[in-house]
């Protein structure tokens, strides 16, 4: 097909879409204006709604973030330990010492 030809074609093609080409009546023109309209409405409202939702999230994010980063998450937590017995026998002497820890011992806290 050659260069020509193509034009010629395309120059139909236009000339047959613009002769269907139809005016729309006046009233169903406004009414389709109209509808568009309180769809940009809508949208709009449903736009804002979201942004405002999406705020208490992110905020809600961000405070786990910090959190999750401070020190004070990875604290160890004192824990109390338990009744601990333990027992050392001196060979070729009849000694027996015996040592009990009791679990009100505080382990981290210094005197």
């Amino acid at each position: 097909m050659t260069e020509s030809n193509r034009i010629d074609i395309d120059e139909r093609i236009a000339a047959l879409v613009r002769s269907v080409h139809a005016e729309v009546p006046a009233e169903l023109e406004e009414r389709i204006r109209t509808a568009a309209r309180n769809e940009e409405r809508k949208l709009r409202a449903r736009q804002r709604v979201l942004r405002w939702s999406l705020i208490p999230a992110a905020a809600a994010a961000l405070v786990l973030g910090v959190f999750l980063a401070s020190p004070v998450a990875h604290r160890p937590v004192p824990r109390e330990i338990a009744e601990i017995r333990t027992e050392f026998e001196i060979p070729g002497k009849d000694i027996k010492i015996v040592f009990f820890q009791k679990p009100d011992f505080k382990l981290f806290q210094e005197d």
